[in-house]
């Protein structure tokens, strides 16, 4: 049999070239180190078309998207510090499946303390850099929830976000573990010059938001 014969022969039985599953790439690379917001984005293809593409985490589905561009944005200050796996899956319509797992390094550090985070958040809050300012108030949250600095960098942060009302709360009254006030109550609210600045601040902003009342 020649070769020329071949496509002939697959013409009359109804043969045809087995389709190609799936394949998937990713923007990270194995050993990265993350920190903050890192925007994942991935690219699939398959012959028989895409129908969805699946972000998840250390095995936990965070994101699904049924058509491009697919795109992830991960925020990393959620995560423990340390090891994890991003694991990029892609579906397609005739049933076939394909991940892609990237080991990454998450280090935001956190081992810096509170007090650097804290000064980092008002610094970036005070220069209109209200992003980057929050996600340092949330590092310093992070290490230690009940830590004063942590409260004042939450409250500004939240003031930055037109969350006055959250803002004020952080100030006065004890954090709250299970719905249950933690610390000691006497120390709310907090008396310190910075935290009656802010919640003065905070209190001015939201009354500007405010109906002025009928005279």
């Amino acid at each position: 049999m020649t070769n020329a014969m071949i496509p002939v022969l697959a013409l009359l039985v109804g043969w045809s070239a087995p389709r190609t599953g799936p394949v998937v790439t990713v923007s990270l690379k194995d050993g990265e180190v993350l920190a903050d917001v890192v925007k994942v984005a991935a690219t699939a293809f398959s012959e028989s078309g895409i129908t969805r593409v699946e972000f998840s985490v250390d095995d936990q589905l965070r994101l699904t998207q049924q058509k491009p561009p697919y795109e992830y944005k991960w925020d990393t200050v959620d995560e423990t510090e340390g090891r994890h796996t991003l694991i990029v899956s892609a579906f397609d319509t005739a049933g076939g499946a394909v991940a892609k797992r990237v080991k990454v390094e998450v280090d935001n550090g956190l081992t810096l303390g509170v007090g650097h985070h804290y000064k980092a958040a008002i610094a970036l809050l005070r220069s209109g850099k209200v992003e980057e300012g929050t996600l340092a108030a949330r590092k310093a949250y992070k290490i230690d929830p009940l830590n004063h600095d942590s409260l004042r960098a939450m409250a500004a942060a939240a003031g930055a976000a037109l969350q006055y009302n959250r803002g004020i709360d952080l100030l006065e009254k004890p954090p709250m573990l299970n719905n249950q006030p933690v610390g000691d109550p006497k120390l709310f609210p907090l008396k310190d010059p910075i935290a009656v600045e802010l919640r003065g601040w905070l209190r001015v902003q939201r009354a500007a938001t405010q109906p002025t009342p009928a005279s």
